[in-house]
């Protein structure tokens, strides 16, 4: 190979790893039904002609992202899981930092968690119209699935926030349910601010903002779900 071929093939490398970054976004914000080739040649700002000449459809480039990335990122949350499982039942004391190792954790690739998030519960349905549209490992598509599947971070919140509850450490009529979902929601949406700026009037925050902003909110979710007597103890 020449070294004029080797550039053109970095080239096309680094633009199909764009391409699956910018696409990540579409996905994140819109969901798979919403999400359409012409949207994602806009904010790659390239013309569809050639997001055509890399991914048939928009089945392909989500084949493509989860070879590239789900099965790492499971992984990584799987072990986030385990740790949240082991975390005292104080929520005072070990909410701040399950805070930070989630951040560590989600940053990695923001728009892919949002993306799990969002489309987790109906992925098997997306990947039997997959079948028809793009060609994938059939082992492969179920692996994705299963690991999906079973992940439920949430069902780890829920377990923690009871043990916290059954320990004396959180209000008794508070619902774990929708604790569990403000939290996760609170985890990501600091950090979607980020990802739809160019057309709206929301602030891109920086990391210390992110930060700030995440652990205010802790802050006030702690005064209002930690039992009144433990609060005036302290």
């Amino acid at each position: 190979m020449s070294m004029s071929d080797e550039v053109v093939k970095l080239k096309k490398e680094q633009r199909r790893e764009s391409i699956l970054q910018t696409s990540l976004v579409v996905l994140a914000e819109k969901g798979i039904e919403g999400t359409t080739m012409r949207e994602i040649a806009r904010l790659e700002k390239i013309s569809e002609t050639l997001l055509y000449r890399f991914f048939k459809n928009k089945y392909e480039i989500l084949i493509a992202i989860f070879q590239s990335y789900v099965l790492k990122t499971i992984e990584k949350l799987n072990e986030f899981r385990e740790t949240i499982k082991g975390m005292i039942p104080d929520p005072e004391q070990t909410l701040p930092i399950i805070v930070k190792l989630a951040k560590k954790k989600l940053t990695e690739n923001e728009p892919l968690i949002s993306f799990i998030q969002k489309e987790g519960p109906h992925l098997p349905e997306h990947f039997q119209h997959i079948r028809t549209m793009a060609k994938v490992d059939i082992q492969f598509r179920k692996q994705i699935v299963e690991k999906i599947q079973e992940l439920r971070i949430d069902q780890a919140f829920n377990d923690y926030f009871e043990r916290c509850k059954n320990a004396g450490n959180l209000r008794e009529d508070v619902d774990i349910n929708v604790l569990t979902n403000l939290f996760l929601r609170l985890l990501i949406s600091p950090m979607r601010v980020n990802f739809f700026t160019e057309e709206g009037n929301m602030p891109v925050l920086s990391e210390q903002q992110r930060e700030q902003l995440i652990m205010q909110q802790i802050d006030i979710i702690l005064k209002g779900i930690v039992p009144q007597k433990r609060r005036m103890v302290k």
